[in-house]
């Protein structure tokens, strides 16, 4: 059969037939042939009364247009319901009408099985989000209890640690005078590395603490507690002649603020410490995101979130120090991390910026960095706006008296 209707990619569903303006089938598709059981060349050349099955008042007049519900025939003599829809047009000047026929049945049973398959997938969907909730707990559970192991390990580990240092440093007391060089030596190193492993001790209880401790998200202002900050790095400002600026005020946040505060302490430390200019500055602002520049600064992941629909601030600490290769800039928030030798920029440990991670992570915010190697740092975290609440008071209605007036 020769139809331009079964050049279409998308197979049809429906009956479609082009009448002409007496209502002479002129052509078909292979779904008509499928649902009537007739050739194409048995239903070409007639009228729909081959088709439907007609009183007297149904019988369709052409040219119409006509959305009925009729009952369809099969070459066979089977009856079934049709919607039949049949709209005028014109082709090259000449009227024409196109019928478009669909099983009732047909439809019914698609419906069945949209129906169906939704239900399939609102239950897998169900059984996911249930999977994913009980993950969420595991994970929840395995934390804590990883956070709970760190803090016993490490509290026990203070006690003997601390007296192999006592012992270390009366040992250097009493008796470094009387021994010769190379033992000088190892009772140094004896000291050094026993100070160093109570420091990475301290630095895993505090870490483990973070999942233990409480917060409170308030609405907090972040130029005072820039100021409590700064205020408690004065010594380490002074000794080091490093300057923090604030351009422009800083907005409310919401946010608890002493794990806000500890935040800035390690990311003003950690621009000073990591930095080899003679005049040391560090930076602190914030930006909307009211704009696509804004956006641009967040990860990409970030960007796409949900969670940004509420149009957090994002805060940042930008210094001029050394600056981080790009390929470190994620692994510089892992526990311990270090990327320069022990005696390198102060000796530290590897744990600021890993503690300032998971306090954002409590805060409802995240912290990500970006540098550039010897022009300097700028890290970046954030933290919902305040939500603003309308309080509306609806007037109290004046009494009116019998007269219909209101009484002053």
């Amino acid at each position: 059969m020769t139809d331009k209707f079964n050049v279409s990619p998308k197979p049809f569903v429906n009956s479609i037939l082009i009448f002409d303006k007496n209502g002479v089938v002129e052509s078909c598709n292979a779904v008509t042939e499928q649902m009537f059981g007739y050739e194409s060349t048995e239903i070409v050349g007639g009228n729909c009364s081959l088709l439907i099955s007609a009183t007297k008042e149904e019988e369709i007049a052409f040219p119409i247009d006509l959305s009925r519900e009729l009952l369809g025939k099969r070459k066979d003599g089977s009856t079934f319901l049709l919607d039949v829809q049949i709209s005028e047009m014109t082709v090259n000047g000449q009227q024409k009408s196109v019928g478009i026929f669909r099983d009732k049945n047909e439809k019914k049973g698609m419906e069945k099985e949209l129906n169906r398959a939704f239900q399939t997938l609102e239950n897998r969907v169900m059984d996911r989000t249930a999977e994913l909730v009980a993950a969420n707990k595991k994970l929840a559970a395995f934390n804590k209890d990883m956070d709970d192991f760190s803090y016993m390990v490490s509290h026990e580990l203070k006690a003997p640690l601390r007296g192999i240092y006592n012992y270390s440093y009366f040992l250097k007391k009493d008796y470094y005078s009387i021994v010769e060089e190379p033992g000088r030596r190892h009772i140094d190193s004896l000291v050094r590395l026993s100070k160093r492993m109570e420091h990475l001790i301290n630095g895993i209880l505090k870490y483990s603490r973070l999942g233990r401790m409480e917060i409170t998200r308030v609405p907090a202002d972040m130029n005072q507690i820039v100021n409590e900050a700064k205020e408690s790095l004065y010594s380490l400002l002074k000794e080091n002649k490093a300057t923090v600026t604030v351009p422009r005020p800083l907005p409310i946040a919401e946010c608890d603020p002493a794990g806000v505060q500890e935040v800035l302490r390690h990311l003003i430390t950690n621009a000073i410490v990591y930095n080899d200019k003679t005049d040391k500055t560090v930076e602190i602002g914030y930006k909307e995101h009211s704009g696509p520049q804004c956006e641009q600064t967040l990860p990409e992941e970030l960007q796409k979130s949900k969670w940004m629909e509420n149009n957090p601030f994002t805060f940042y600490v930008k210094d001029n120090g050394i600056g981080i290769e790009e390929k470190y800039l994620e692994s510089i928030f892992t526990l311990f991390k270090r990327l320069h030798g022990k005696d390198q920029y102060g000796g530290g440990l590897g744990v600021g910026l890993a503690i300032a991670q998971k306090i954002m992570g409590r805060q409802h915010g995240t912290l990500w960095a970006e540098s550039t190697l010897g022009e300097g740092t700028t890290i970046y975290f954030t933290l919902p706006r305040v939500k603003r609440f309308v309080l509306k008071i609806t007037p109290k209605a004046e009494p009116v008296t019998a007269e219909g007036k209101h009484e002053n």
